[in-house]
């Protein structure tokens, strides 16, 4: 009996805890995208490739070729959210893009948070990508709290985004990884 009632109560709190962590990652994206706005495409942020299949539904094999291939890297796949991740954090919508970034700071907080993190562009839609620190801050000051700097970019190229959940493909944006690399994967409109 005593060992049943232990049990449950440590149930339970772990429970509690994963709910208010949700709670609190669904108020942290709401008060991002109010301050931000929503992409066209929200992305997550993820420390290892094997997050993709529980967030994503139906993870097509040209996805898992191309995360076998690109993740980390300056990739985001379109894909179907899971019913079990908040419409909150993917912006309202039924699509979710994951990314793994290939970057030892980024990876390093998102390792030691323990959970995708919603991340939108580090600039206003339209405006040039940044470069540096000092760049973000110069577009969307007064709009975030906090700016991590982990060095200089290489270069202003943006992640590539491509769309799964179309047949053929949508290459949302084309970056890094051209157009070209990504139709040895998949057809791409």
């Amino acid at each position: 009996g005593e060992f049943m009632s232990s049990a449950s109560a440590s149930l339970g709190r772990r429970e509690r805890n994963k709910q208010d962590k949700q709670e609190r990652i669904t108020r942290a994206a709401s008060d991002l995208f109010s301050r931000h706005g929503v992409d066209e495409v929200t992305t997550q942020q993820i420390a290892d490739a094997a997050e993709v299949e529980t967030l994503a539904r139906a993870v097509p094999a040209e996805a898992k070729r191309l995360i076998a291939d690109f993740f980390p890297g300056p990739l985001t796949l379109v894909l179907w959210r899971l019913p079990s991740v908040s419409l909150t954090v993917t912006g309202g919508g039924n699509t979710i893009g994951l990314r793994m970034p290939d970057h030892p700071v980024a990876l390093g907080i998102l390792r030691a948070f323990g959970a995708p993190v919603v991340c939108p562009s580090a600039n206003l839609t339209g405006r040039r990508a940044p470069m540096s620190a000092r760049d973000v801050l110069d577009d969307l000051d007064g709009r975030i709290d906090l700016v991590l700097d982990g060095g200089e970019t290489a270069d202003r190229t943006p992640s590539t985004v491509l769309d799964l959940t179309t047949r053929p493909a949508r290459l949302l944006r084309e970056g890094k990884i051209g157009r070209a690399v990504l139709e040895a994967y998949v057809e791409i409109e």
